[in-house]
């Protein structure tokens, strides 16, 4: 109260001393008019600031608003703006982390086993031909290293450029440095915490201290050039855990924000003097220079506010929020802070007064929703939302904190939210759950939604922005292509190479965003056909099934499998699609027929088969039917409410084999799923081991993707199904034997009833 009192007192004293000396302080602040303008249009709004402009806005003449509005439009321009990933690329586990260097053309990923991987940007990553096989050579892998024991909680670079990088391991408590422009690592220092944080910045002057926070909310600098495990200094603004940290290289400060909802701006202009112990500078004459985690200052750092309290950085606090996620624009001059009240507020750096709130609470879905608005139907939203409900029990929403460990906390590892700026500082990119926002903060306005097609299967949490074109190596690419100068394009005219790299929930991909939608000229080709090009059509080859076709190899081709495919990558791709399998599709559909039918002592079962999907399955399915294997077969394993279980002759369970003897390897298909009842799987004891035991689900069962083969749903005789349900138990054990008198394919079935009728 006493320090509130006299803060208060001295603040009244600066206004009477400044109402006298208008015109002196005129001449020496240059913020001055800006001050006054922003602080009289926040007196008019409120604490609403949704017609507050920021100062980009202003101009002189109609000629420089005609310049900038060109400038801006081409600045959109280069951020892609496409509803589908061309590609992407695996980790072994959940990537954590992701940075880029604009000057050697890399972007650094890292993951939760510790792993760091260099990727190489490739030139002409949008092709002048718009081909889809010239498609996925955005990035290029290039090395990786096991620089953790756990997973890598922070990724950073030095600013602007990307020379040099650093990994933080969260929990071996060690820091690795990397040189970019070799991709190697240059060092490494072994501290003796046991847990790092999961923030960490490079600052000063020059970058070669680095910021890392801790635990109990104390920041340590350590020095990138003496490797030393012993901090250089230690700045303990914060009591509680930091949640967020960004360093803004334009002012030379640094922005730290905690889960107690304070937000500190400190001084990082002198990386000469901070508090170390060194002897050497205890004679140096420090009066005319700040010390690092000192306040800042109008002369060093930019700002134009002579108290904290002039500001609005003590909004979280008095709302009882923190902060999540923060960005800072290239040019200092704005910056963004994700609440955990997801609500993103945007901050003028020289006033830290809030510009404008973005809000993306659920309750603004639910009235778009209501409204028909945001083009995703009720179904659709539902799913979505459970997932945000899912992502909020997450140390994602609690900035990595994992004070409170939960299950879904090990699920999802170290991953984290981020926003991020675009170079002209313009635009700013908010990963939703309708996909990735790109806004303009200038006039806060929506531009565009990337990735909004891909955004029913991905919850993007973390974007990374690689804008311009890649970096190329001219004698390299002469290499490549035996010597050709084709390989050299220069003066073409050619879209971007700007690149947005997207990570997902709980995902080990990297999901790359391009000027090229690998599926748009399909769909635009599908729907503004008129009449005369539909009856092309019809007598083409390119009907809509191949067109269809085409569709599915893209989607599934674009998820590279550079790493081994676990079970989830098995469903999510069939390799090169239906066509890479060993038996031929249609052949297979005219041989073993499209339907099966189960003739039981209760009724018959329908079951359409998957004939195309999965033809070994059916295959094997088939033959069993057709040689009589499943007859007289009880169903052994009945659960209400989950499924019915058959196929093996011993009836216990233990017995039955495939058609080639033994078991044989699974089928996953993207597109073939447990979400919806009555949906036909093979029963196997892990991977790879499937027989001739099969189970027909009675309720949703998404838990069993990717660990059993869908291969058939039941089409008629729900009521059979039912009938035979009620006869379950929780244990499995049936309270009645009911059995399969014949099982068979359909149109042989009915050839047989023909005949002997």
């Amino acid at each position: 109260l006493h320090t509130y009192i006299t803060n208060t007192l001295h603040h009244i004293a600066r206004l009477h001393q400044s109402s006298s000396k208008n015109a002196a302080h005129s001449k020496k602040n240059q913020y001055k008019s800006l001050r006054t303008t922003q602080k009289m249009e926040h007196q008019s709004n409120n604490d609403t600031h949704t017609k507050k402009r920021p100062r980009e806005e202003t101009s002189t003449t109609s000629k420089t608003k005609t310049t900038k509005t060109n400038k801006q439009s081409k600045a959109s321009d280069d951020i892609p703006q496409t509803s589908h990933y061309e590609v992407s690329y695996m980790h072994k586990s959940i990537i954590t982390c992701c940075v880029t260097s604009p000057r050697h053309g890399f972007v650094i990923t890292g993951s939760s086993d510790g792993v760091v991987k260099f990727w190489k940007r490739v030139s002409s990553s949008t092709p002048t031909s718009g081909k889809k096989e010239d498609m996925g050579k955005c990035l290029e892998f290039v090395k990786s290293y096991t620089s953790h024991i756990n997973a890598v909680s922070s990724l950073v670079t030095t600013l602007p450029h990307g020379d040099v990088a650093a990994s933080i391991g969260g929990t071996d408590g060690k820091i690795k440095f990397y040189d970019v422009r070799t991709f190697d690592v240059s060092g490494m220092i072994a501290t003796s915490q046991k847990f790092m944080g999961c923030k960490a910045c490079f600052i000063g002057s020059d970058q070669s201290l680095l910021a890392v926070s801790t635990e109990s909310g104390a920041i340590l600098i350590y020095s990138s050039v003496t490797l030393s495990s012993k901090p250089v200094s230690k700045i303990t603004l914060h009591a509680a855990f930091i949640t967020a940290m960004k360093y803004n290289y334009k002012c030379e400060t640094v922005i730290s924000c905690d889960e107690k909802g304070i937000v500190e701006v400190w001084d990082c202009s002198s990386s000469s003097l901070v508090g170390s112990s060194d002897d050497t500078n205890e004679e140096e004459d420090t009066s005319t220079q700040n010390l690092i985690g000192s306040p800042p200052s109008q002369k060093h750092n930019g700002i134009t506010y002579s108290s904290k309290f002039d500001t609005d950085l003590y909004s979280l606090l008095r709302k009882k929020t923190f902060a999540i996620s923060l960005a800072i624009s290239p040019n200092g001059s704005k910056f963004l802070i994700y609440g955990a009240d997801r609500k993103i507020r945007l901050y003028d750096y020289a006033t830290c007064k809030i510009v404008i709130t973005y809000d993306e609470r659920p309750k603004v879905y639910d009235a778009m929703l209501s409204k028909k608005k945001g083009g995703i139907d009720a179904i659709e939203y539902g799913k979505r939302a459970a997932l945000e409900r899912e992502i909020n029990e997450t140390p994602i929403m609690s900035g990595n904190n994992h004070s409170y460990p939960t299950v879904l906390s090990t699920e999802c590892s170290d991953q984290s939210l981020s926003l991020q700026f675009d170079t002209t500082s313009r635009y700013v990119l908010i990963p939703t759950l309708l996909g990735i926002k790109i806004i303009d903060t200038t006039t806060h306005k929506l531009i565009s939604v990337l990735g909004k097609d891909d955004a029913s299967t991905l919850r993007f949490v973390n974007v990374t922005l690689c804008s311009g074109d890649a970096v190329v190596d001219d004698q390299l690419a002469l290499a490549r292509s035996g010597g050709s100068s084709a390989a050299i394009q220069h003066g073409e005219q050619k879209k971007s190479d700007a690149l947005v790299i997207a990570l997902a929930y709980k995902k080990r991909r990297l999901f790359v965003f391009s000027h090229l939608d690998p599926l748009a000229d399909l769909e635009d080709d599908d729907d503004d056909d008129d009449e005369e090009d539909a009856k092309k059509k019809k007598k083409s080859s390119n009907t809509k099934e191949e067109i269809q076709k085409i569709q599915e190899q893209i989607i599934l081709s674009r998820d590279v499998l550079n790493e081994a495919p676990d079970a989830e990558d098995m469903l999510l791709s069939n390799l090169h699609g239906p066509s890479s399998n060993s038996i031929n599709s249609s052949s297979a559909e005219s041989k073993y027929g499209k339907e099966a039918i189960l003739r039981t002592t209760l009724g018959d079962i329908h079951i359409k088969l998957f004939t195309r999907e999965v033809p070994k399955t059916i295959e094997n399915f088939c033959t069993h039917a057709k040689n009589g294997y499943y007859d007289d077969v009880i169903f052994h394993r009945i659960i209400k409410g989950f499924m019915i279980q058959t196929g093996d002759p011993r009836g216990d369970g233990t017995g039955g084999e495939s058609i080639w003897g033994g078991e044989f390897e699974d089928e996953f298909v993207r597109d073939l799923r447990h979400d919806r009842p009555f949906t036909v799987s093979m029963a196997n004891a892990g991977p790879n081991t499937n027989g001739s035991q099969f189970f027909i689900c009675t309720t949703k069962t998404p838990h069993l993707d990717g660990r059993h083969v869908v291969f058939g749903v039941v089409e008629k005789g729900y009521d059979v199904v039912r009938r035979i349900e009620a006869h379950g138990s929780r244990s499995g054990t049936p309270s009645a034997k009911i059995v399969i008198k014949k099982a068979g394919v359909l149109e042989e079935e009915e050839q047989k009833f023909n005949s002997e009728k």
